[in-house]
């Protein structure tokens, strides 16, 4: 994978990880706040986040916050999904998993889907991240 993609997926995580973990904070009317954050989201997508990623569409559907990236310099259809996963999954886990502002979200058992498309809006890969799944170890690839 291009030094260069590994670099815009780590900024773009971390922007749309702090947008739904403020919706989570527990000042906020749950459903309602999620579906308004969303929206906000939403009317200024698609959103160039750096050279090499488009915030695409956000959407909640209870219990999901879906975040679309598309991956504007990838030309390709197939990428290989299992090092795409093991580069950002730390990350996302470290971000939803560790924080104390997502109390709320836990409660209400909220998954948080980051789907990947590319330059042609074509869908490569979609990662889900529930706070079931903290402890679980990140995807390896087979020997």
């Amino acid at each position: 994978m291009p030094k260069s993609l590994k670099h815009c997926l780590m900024g773009c995580k971390f922007f749309l990880i702090g947008c739904c973990l403020f919706a989570c904070s527990e000042n906020n009317l749950p459903q309602e706040h999620f579906k308004n954050e969303s929206q906000k989201l939403q009317k200024v997508c698609p959103k160039r986040l750096d050279a090499e990623t488009d915030l695409y569409t956000v959407q909640w559907s209870e219990p999901y916050f879906t975040y679309t990236f598309r991956l504007t310099h990838l030309n390709t259809r197939s990428i290989d999904t299992l090092l795409f996963k093991n580069l950002v999954l730390p990350g996302i886990k470290t971000e939803i998993c560790l924080r104390d502002d997502s109390i709320l979200c836990k409660k209400l058992g909220v998954i948080f889907c980051y789907r990947y498309l590319n330059s042609k809006s074509e869908y490569l890969c979609s990662i889900r991240q529930s706070y079931q799944t903290c402890n679980e170890l990140p995807v390896k690839n087979a020997p």
